[in-house]
């Protein structure tokens, strides 16, 4: 299809790799450049399309450098304004994802999608390039946002112990359910979190207060929202949450690592 529509491209083991520039439109205003690669799922019915993006890199080996978790945090809030595309590995890199029906295929759907990916890999360069700040990742998407808590004064009746338990949580933290099942979380100083949850490609985002009080973690997101379970802490460097119903029965348990 792509050799009838004079698109160059080359067959690369099960893939085709195809030149970004090569789909887009002379007068794109888009500068993003790069190599799509296309692969058929066939179980699913569906062309997978992936762009790397070399400026994010996730392996540390040869040029000492790594994307952080608040990166990783800021791009993941900042895709959700882009319909259809995830981050997901790809080999040294990150990439960016999107896919389209098998059936049916034809050169200006693939034009459509690469625009998508070019459109996401361009409003998303900047976040890669910089050393992320709290601003820098509100302004990644500043819908829902909750307001910031007034700083606590030493009126406050919050225990000594509580405060501490939620001071070692500040920072970004992990953790991996399974292959396609994965939740990154953001702890701010003000008790503000940033939370992203990513199941078979799909990303979604919620915000609110956290709270710690003794060995519980209750998370109340500003849609109302709210997750409660014991917290456990076997290093500075990790928890487990074990999130509970209102019953009280424990129906998940999440491992986190800091990043």
């Amino acid at each position: 299809m792509l050799s009838a529509e004079g698109i160059p491209s080359a067959v690369a083991s099960l893939a085709v790799r195809v030149d970004l520039a090569e789909l887009l439109p002379a007068n794109h205003d888009v500068a993003q450049q790069g190599t799509l690669r296309c692969t058929v799922d066939a179980d699913a019915d569906r062309i997978d399309v992936v762009l790397p993006v070399d400026s994010l890199p996730v392996d540390a080996s040869g040029n000492g450098q790594s994307i952080n978790g608040e990166k990783l945090m800021a791009l993941l809030v900042a895709l959700q304004s882009h319909d259809h595309v995830q981050l997901v590995a790809s080999g040294k890199t990150l990439a960016l994802h999107t896919s389209l029906s098998n059936q049916g295929v034809t050169a200006d759907r693939l034009r459509t999608v690469a625009e998508r990916l070019a459109m996401a890999a361009t409003k998303t360069t900047g976040i890669a390039a910089t050393v992320l700040t709290k601003q820098a990742v509100a302004e990644a998407n500043t819908n829902d946002t909750p307001p910031a808590r007034p700083a606590r004064t030493s009126a406050d009746t919050t225990s000594v112990a509580t405060k501490s338990a939620a001071t070692t949580l500040v920072g970004t933290w992990s953790a991996k359910t399974s292959a396609s099942d994965a939740w990154a979380v953001r702890f701010d100083a003000d008790d503000n979190f940033v939370m992203v949850h990513t199941r078979s490609g799909k990303n979604s985002v919620s915000r609110g207060t956290y709270q710690t009080t003794g060995d519980r973690l209750v998370l109340s997101e500003s849609s109302g929202v709210s997750l409660t379970g014991t917290l456990e802490r076997p290093s500075g460097n990790a928890f487990r949450w074990r999130l509970q119903n209102t019953g009280g029965d424990v129906v998940a348990t999440l491992s986190f690592t800091k990043q």
